[in-house]
């Protein structure tokens, strides 16, 4: 539980989780090798308002392909769940994990107002990125080399800003379930599969009289826009634009 600190240039590899925030907010996390785990390599848990800048995210799966298994038992390189809010994610090495970015919804606590700019979550074992939460926004980020590039679960409210899904291994570049996405300068997506795949809830659920509205897209991928004015923002704007 810390706030308003940085972890920098630190290494945890090899272990069940490189990296816990339980409850721990505002803190900046830049430039720490956090790879190799086979639970996840950072895992969020009513932790909001942190940033993390250029880590090695990567490999977090725990899977014996030997004895023939082919899920990844819900290992995840990035795990945010139970209230993780407006975080902060910018140039992370995401790639090879069971999926790459999982957030996930436990007892009905979404985590909302996280953004995701030119990450690189390719070649999970399962999803690149996989939500079941509304309301967090992807810019730019590479999704290549999984089964779904983007599934997307009941996450209304999403914003997909030039993002990459080009090679996609199994099924499509974007799944999304009941969904309210906005594409915004339309993501680039793998001819040879399903470019992006809608599932309408079983049983249909009756619409509603009035029109539900999409928030407005922003007018340029600018994390730093409209957040709070703390020192570690400032930090995080400074390296987000070096």
């Amino acid at each position: 539980r810390v706030t308003e600190s940085v972890v920098r240039n630190t290494r945890a590899n090899r272990v069940w989780d490189g990296l816990h925030l339980v409850e721990s907010d505002g803190n900046l996390i830049e430039e720490n090798d956090f790879s190799d785990c086979s639970n996840t390599c950072a895992k969020l848990w009513r932790a909001s308002r942190n940033r993390f800048v250029r880590n090695n995210l990567s490999y977090g799966i725990r899977i014996d392909r030997a004895a023939g298994e082919v899920h990844a038992r819900d290992s995840t390189s990035v795990l945010i769940e139970s209230g993780s809010d407006d975080n902060h994610w910018f140039r992370n090495d995401i790639t090879h994990g069971g999926d790459g970015i999982f957030i996930r919804v436990l007892n009905g606590w979404v985590s909302r107002g996280n953004v995701f700019t030119e990450n690189d979550t390719s070649y999970a074992n399962n999803n690149c990125i996989e939500s079941w939460s509304p309301g967090n926004t992807y810019i730019r980020n590479k999704a290549n080399h999984g089964s779904y590039g983007f599934w997307l679960g009941g996450s209304d409210q999403t914003v997909l800003i030039g993002n990459s899904q080009v090679r996609v291994d199994h099924h499509g570049g974007v799944a999304a379930l009941q969904p309210m996405v906005s594409f915004n300068r339309s993501p680039r997506l793998n001819p040879e599969y399903q470019g992006a795949k809608f599932i309408a809830p079983e049983p249909p659920q009756p619409r509603s009289a009035t029109p539900r509205s999409h928030p407005p897209a922003p007018d340029q991928a600018d994390p730093c826009q409209g957040r709070p004015g703390s020192r570690l923002d400032e930090e995080f704007c400074r390296l987000s634009s070096s």
